[in-house]
């Protein structure tokens, strides 16, 4: 019945319109167009032989072709408006756009984490009644799920809106994305941000593999066709979908164009979640690609746990597959090394079989490619959440790491790091050589000959002042959140976080126990469970990423 609704609601525009200049669904008044680059207008006319377009003062004349498209580029304008620009076909009615601005767009995309929206997160009440104090600066549009956009085939050029371009507001907001509004909120409010309009983007899906949203070149450079079968179990046991009273958004009472969907089942219809490679990116991102855009959030990888070595050489081949696509869809007006920052995935107590922990790695390879970022959610994981630990109900405090990360990825600010403090140097002694008596095993002997266990005494060097500190969620796994591992990867044993020596600089004692053959501990590892202690974090509050570090 939905899919027969939203072609009915097809047939019925495309019959009014036949004549008339069209726009794509995500072209129309209260948009944001990309600051400081040309922007770039475009639609169909299937029966004027031109079409102008009138912005401050100045004409631009597109010619349609044979299938009737037509595209112009305005010049770059700053951070400024509202603005009017009007459309004219040479043949019929004209259209005015009105309240046009100009700042920074922002595509946010990936799963249910990025999909959950204001109404599943704490201070949710408080928070949709301030949202009338951006409506001036946040503009939002989200993309509707629609069951048939999981079979589509080939790149597309317009997709139906749930929510079309609408100022912030309390009636607007509760099912868009949490953390692509709260990113704007913090940069809106960071004197160092240069941003006086945020145009957000909200086109995700939950429960969806990183597959659907990669496009063919991609997966062919990534070596992965389709990794769909491999990763079933991390989508059945990594991922869920979502309540009905958190996917079913109330109706707009907006304006309504030929690609907005009404009434309860705008953002979703009824049905599976998609699988088949590309078929996302062809439906929900392709048609995008056209339009100029500074930065992409990205927070997905829950459903691909089930193979994290397919994720870490997958992950920035999508990312470089999304540069590549916007970067020659905008004819150059969007960065070529276009600004990602990333969520690195939560946690999930009651599984703890290293599956969640392991994804994290993966998702980490994509910091090699440069103007990436990654904030780190680990720690924002909550047991008794009605909405599953996966999905942590702080999103504004996930955002406002993403914003920290995006000072530096998008803005330059170096001061900013990209994805939390770096562990730069370990240092390893015996304790007879660097702690002495201060060992915690030394005075009951613990440490002494043929006693059976190795004293460690083990330094290491961040690039920046740390905090030991914990705020969010509970303590699971190793209380101090270390722990040293053999050779042989099977013999694990906790390791006491001290102290913190000259800022930068972490002090841990560590009892090894002999084991027959497995020989001195070779790695210690940080954070390395599905639901992690973490006490190492910051100035600004920013943890310290789980990591593996040799010993040897």
């Amino acid at each position: 019945m939905a899919a027969t609704r939203s072609v009915l609601l097809f047939l019925a525009a495309t019959c009014a319109l036949v004549g008339a200049v069209r726009l794509p669904s995500f072209i129309g008044s209260g948009m944001v167009l990309q600051r400081n680059v040309p922007a770039r207008l475009f639609g169909w006319e299937t029966v004027a032989n031109k079409v102008t377009i009138s912005f401050l003062g100045q004409q631009f004349v597109a010619t349609p072709d044979a299938q009737g498209w037509w595209n112009v580029s305005l010049p770059p304008q700053p951070n400024s408006g509202p603005y009017e620009i009007d459309i004219t076909p040479s043949i019929g009615a004209s259209i005015k756009l009105t309240d046009v601005v100009f700042g920074d767009v922002v595509v946010c995309s990936g799963q249910s984490n990025m999909e959950l929206g204001i109404i599943a997160t704490v201070d949710q009440a408080a928070t949709l009644a301030a949202a009338s104090q951006y409506s001036n600066n946040i503009r939002v549009l989200q993309v509707a799920n629609l069951d048939s956009y999981g079979n589509v085939s080939s790149p597309q050029l317009d997709f139906t809106v749930s929510q079309p371009w609408a100022r912030s507001s309390a009636s607007n907001l509760p099912y868009f994305s949490a953390l692509c509004y709260f990113y704007a909120v913090e940069l809106l409010k960071t004197e160092v941000s240069p941003i006086a309009y945020f145009g957000l983007i909200d086109s995700s899906w939950g429960g969806t593999l990183m597959e659907p949203w990669m496009d063919p070149d991609s997966l062919h450079a990534c070596g992965e066709g389709d990794f769909s079968s491999t990763t079933s179990q991390g989508n059945t046991n990594t991922d869920f979908t979502l309540p009905s009273f958190l996917r079913t958004p109330q109706p707009h009472p907006k304006r309504k164009s030929d690609n907005q969907a009404s009434g309860p089942s705008a953002k979703r219809e009824v049905g599976g979640v998609p699988s088949k490679p590309s078929t996302l990116f062809n439906s929900m991102i392709a048609p995008l690609v056209r339009t100029p855009i500074r930065t992409v959030l990205w927070y997905q990888g829950e459903s691909n746990a089930g193979n994290p070595v397919a994720y870490a050489r997958c992950f920035p081949s999508f990312i470089v597959g999304w540069r590549r696509q916007w970067y020659q869809g905008t004819g150059g007006s969007t960065d070529p090394d276009l600004p990602f920052v990333f969520v690195q995935i939560s946690s999930w107590p009651s599984l703890d079989n290293g599956m969640i922990a392991t994804q994290r790695w993966a998702q980490m390879a994509a910091l090699s490619l440069p103007k990436v970022g990654m904030a780190v959610s680990a720690d924002l994981g909550d047991p008794a959440s009605p909405f599953h630990p996966i999905h942590p109900p702080w999103k504004a405090e996930v955002a406002r790491r993403v914003s920290i990360s995006a000072l530096n990825v998008v803005y330059g600010n170096t001061q900013y790091p990209r994805f939390g403090p770096k562990l730069t140097q370990v240092y390893v002694d015996d304790w007879s050589v660097s702690w002495g008596d201060y060992h915690l095993g030394f005075g009951s002997g613990v440490c002494g000959a043929g006693s059976g266990f190795l004293c460690l005494g083990i330094r290491l060097v961040f690039d920046e002042p740390l905090n030991i500190t914990s705020t969010y969620g509970l303590n699971y796994g190793y209380p101090s959140g270390f722990e040293l591992f053999d050779r042989t990867g099977n013999v694990f044993q906790p390791a006491t976080l001290t102290t913190i020596l000259n800022e930068n600089t972490v002090q841990l004692n560590a009892t090894w126990v002999w084991y027959g053959s497995n020989g001195r501990p070779t790695v210690l590892r940080y954070a390395w469970h599905d639901y992690p202690s973490m006490f190492l974090f910051n100035g600004d509050g920013q943890p310290v990423p789980p990591f593996n570090a040799s010993l040897v």
